[in-house]
């Protein structure tokens, strides 16, 4: 393993990420993404589908089902938008308001049990660089 490219790595952390933390929200018959889409709801409340999926890299018909579903087990509510038809409003309901700090406590336990708090600043900003940048490279591909 020792030999394997970087990215070898990154794959394997953010899949064991995946896991741990898809594991902490199931008893709330969530998965990780979706506890992302209702903390991003409660941050910004004005935002929509297409920007989920584009913040997270992922499909509209990903969202679109994994937002109804989140619909359907009572975590969000959604509205037409006044401003334009072909979008909902979507509203988080009591039973989500009252579990974003536990989603926010699991992500930061995992980022505690981890040690990323030991990590250094420097670090943190060459890393977010390097993800613009893979996303910039993507853009450019297509």
């Amino acid at each position: 393993m020792d030999d394997s490219p970087f990215g070898s790595y990154l794959f394997i952390f953010n899949k064991n990420l995946h896991k741990y933390l898809n594991n902490k929200v199931l008893k709330y018959d969530l998965n990780y993404i979706q506890t992302l889409f209702l903390i991003n709801i409660n941050n910004f409340p004005n935002v929509t589908q297409k920007e989920l999926a584009d913040i997270f890299f992922l499909t509209k018909g990903y969202v679109a089902k994994s937002i109804k579903d989140l619909e359907n087990k009572n975590f969000i509510i959604r509205t037409k938008s006044s401003h334009d038809k072909r979008q909902n409003n979507m509203e988080l309901t009591k039973k989500s308001q009252e579990l974003i700090p536990e989603f926010k406590k699991i992500s930061l336990e995992w980022e505690e049990k981890m040690g990323l708090e030991k990590i250094d600043d420097d670090f943190f900003k060459t890393f977010k660089k390097l993800t613009k940048k893979s996303i910039e490279l993507n853009k450019e591909e297509k």
